[in-house]
């Protein structure tokens, strides 16, 4: 990666402290860095500029109050608003912005809609860009099973083994949270819950299709896979309070 413009998502942030707001100033200059390197940046591009420096706008808000919060029931408040709007963002505007990237083996792109991205970047990066404080290329390059044991921080991972589609629908049928990260045989992805219905959101390499978020029994990728290793993503209280106070998040191995 010698001489390759590294955008301000990328950069390394300092862990949050109370008195320390000064990232404000990091994240609009990393920002108008990259758009001064790029002055024909496409609106697209432009627009999810605009959303991760927004989103990171907020987070701070929030930790701020949540530090300042004097007892836990206003603690939980803050973390019940921080819940809703990170997944609000991510499901309607940070996987929308992927759709139709393109898939390879090898695809590490940073940006939407430019190079190619494989499935485990695709959520290495858009977790990283939403504001979890990870590294994207360590997670990514992990085995699947490794990437949900590594975002479910000790929490319950459930394991299905020689499992046909019926069973694995079944379970997300039968749970209430809305954004999972699921481990196949030789895959990874999101399982998503959008209007009481399922769907299977991934870097789709079956005819190298690339970024897609299509029902969750239609899915030929999920489908094929013997083995569902799922952890839950949002709502998940941990994972949650280390996006809000810009935590890093340990690799599982």
């Amino acid at each position: 990666m010698s001489g390759e413009l590294v955008p301000f998502w990328e950069l390394r942030y300092f862990n949050f402290k109370p008195m320390l707001f000064s990232m404000k100033y990091l994240i609009l200059g990393g920002l108008l860095v990259l758009l001064a390197a790029h002055p024909a940046t496409p609106d697209h591009q432009s627009d999810y500029l605009n959303l991760c420096q927004t989103i990171e706008k907020n987070r701070i808000a929030l930790a701020e109050k949540y530090v300042q919060a004097e007892n836990e029931v206003d603690k939980n408040r803050v973390l019940d608003t921080a819940e809703a709007y990170l997944l609000t963002v991510f499901q309607q505007k940070m996987l929308p912005a992927w759709m139709g990237t393109p898939w390879d083996f090898n695809g590490i792109s940073a940006i939407p809609g430019k190079g190619e991205i494989a499935c485990g970047y695709f959520v290495s990066t858009t977790l990283k860009h939403a504001g979890f404080e990870l590294n994207r290329f360590r997670l990514a390059q992990q085995y699947s099973h490794s990437i949900v044991k590594s975002l479910s921080l000790g929490q319950e991972v459930v394991v299905l083994r020689n499992a046909p589609l019926e069973k694995a629908v079944a379970y997300f049928e039968s749970r209430s949270e809305n954004l999972y990260v699921v481990g196949l045989d030789n895959h990874v992805g999101f399982v998503e819950r959008l209007q009481g219905k399922l769907f299977f959101t991934h870097s789709n390499y079956i005819d190298r299709e690339g970024v897609v978020r299509e029902p969750l029994t239609q899915s030929n990728a999920f489908a094929s896979s013997q083995t569902f290793v799922i952890g839950a993503v949002m709502p998940q209280r941990e994972l949650l309070k280390r996006w809000l106070m810009k935590e890093s998040i340990p690799i599982v191995t």
